[in-house]
């Protein structure tokens, strides 16, 4: 399978020197082979040097502090969303300027996760037992299933003669804590990418008329499709003592996100195919690009999203557009896994537009919100996050 990376950003992390093995490969691929890349590398690398980014100084600082993923708002204008990697890039070929702000200043190392208590993936199996994913060995027997499990991802690779068959339709538990995330490759094909905070409940096989799963939390479905046995998505609300009951989305062959963060409220946001979501009386057949929210009080709501808002979590982005602090400070635990406090309560109502990129340092999000807006932070020993 191709790997999803995006050009633009692969071509700028080239440049800056910040690209794994497997990304470099890909990439020299793609410029021995195509013209068109090789006329973005060359676009690209004249248009930043007219912007003065040299990059020697992004290869030699390791937290990418001197070049910011956040356009921040502090005066309570809407910025343009030029954030993250591609969009910067789209945006200086374009001729917006973009700042890059230059940190040079010396500052004692700061350790997040000093005190911090770090949880790991976890499957807990149906028929007993819990195997932490980041730890264990590349293959996992369970029942008579052989599993893989490697860079991020957990995979069914095969029947084995030895274990439990009768467990193999049985319901296994897989837990992605804060801060984590994690993909899943079922029997049948299905990818199911899983944000931070979220449980998937699936068989190793579906033997029965139906494939059945349920997710509680967040997750995007890339559904294998099968007509002679329909796929059934179980979306469970976050909370379990209110009055929100469990949704059901009925699909064929289609990609969709899902979302229960929220306590009353289920969410379905449809990228490709149909589906059919059904919670309590009311149901709905979404079509692309249209999302569909249920809530106690209010029932079923549908409307068009943002998929760049919706789904960038995928690539380990988060995008925010005028959010005030209070509210990223909701998320921000279970983004990152350190909770957060305020200092000053006059901080809570500041606002700013930007992204937070799992995939970089979180002081590099932390040192440009200081340098942007003049907000100051420091984690106390039991790792809690705090703004002052």
């Amino acid at each position: 399978m191709e790997p999803d990376y995006d050009i633009n950003e692969l071509l700028f992390r080239k440049l800056a020197g910040n690209l794994n093995p497997d990304e470099l490969e890909y990439i020299d691929k793609q410029l021995s082979e195509r013209q068109e890349v090789r006329n973005q590398l060359e676009e690209l690398e004249s248009k930043l040097q007219q912007q003065g980014v040299v990059f020697s100084q992004l290869a030699e600082d390791p937290n990418w502090t001197a070049l910011p993923d956040l356009i921040l708002d502090s005066q309570r204008r809407r910025w343009p969303r030029i954030i993250g990697y591609a969009a910067m890039i789209a945006a200086i070929i374009g001729g917006i300027f973009v700042a890059v702000y230059q940190i040079n200043r010396k500052e004692n190392v700061i350790n997040p996760l000093a005190g911090a208590q770090e949880k790991e993936v976890e499957l807990r199996l149906a028929g007993g037992g819990v195997v932490p994913l980041g730890r264990h060995p590349d293959t996992i027997t369970a029942g008579n299933a052989l599993l893989g499990n490697a860079n991020n991802t957990l995979s069914y690779i095969e029947q084995v003669q030895e274990g439990d068959s009768a467990l193999s339709g049985s319901l296994n538990t897989l837990t992605v804590p804060a801060g984590k995330y994690f993909k899943v490759l079922l029997a049948d094909g299905t990818e199911i990418w899983l944000n931070s905070v979220t449980s998937l409940q699936f068989p190793f096989t579906f033997n029965g008329p139906t494939r059945e799963i349920s997710i509680r939390g967040e997750a995007y479905l890339k559904i294998a499709q099968n007509t002679q046995k329909p796929f059934i998505v179980h979306l469970l609300p976050a909370i379990t003592d209110n009055d929100l009951e469990k949704g059901t989305i009925q699909v064929l062959g289609t990609e969709f996100n899902v979302n229960s963060y929220e306590g009353s409220t289920l969410k379905v946001a449809l990228s490709d195919g149909a589906v059919n979501f059904k919670v309590a009386g009311d149901q709905v057949l979404l079509k692309p690009g249209r999302q569909a929210t249920y809530s106690v009080g209010q029932g079923m709501v549908v409307g068009k999203y943002d998929q760049e808002e919706v789904t960038s979590w995928i690539k380990g982005q988060y995008y925010m557009t005028d959010v005030t602090l209070e509210d990223l400070a909701t998320k921000f635990p279970r983004w990152t896994g350190h909770a957060v406090k305020f200092d000053s309560d006059h901080l809570r109502g500041k606002l700013f537009s930007g992204v937070y990129n799992r995939n970089r340092p979180l002081k590099a999000f932390l040192e440009n919100m200081k340098e942007t807006m003049g907000i100051n932070y420091y984690f106390s020993p039991d790792s809690t996050l705090h703004f002052r």
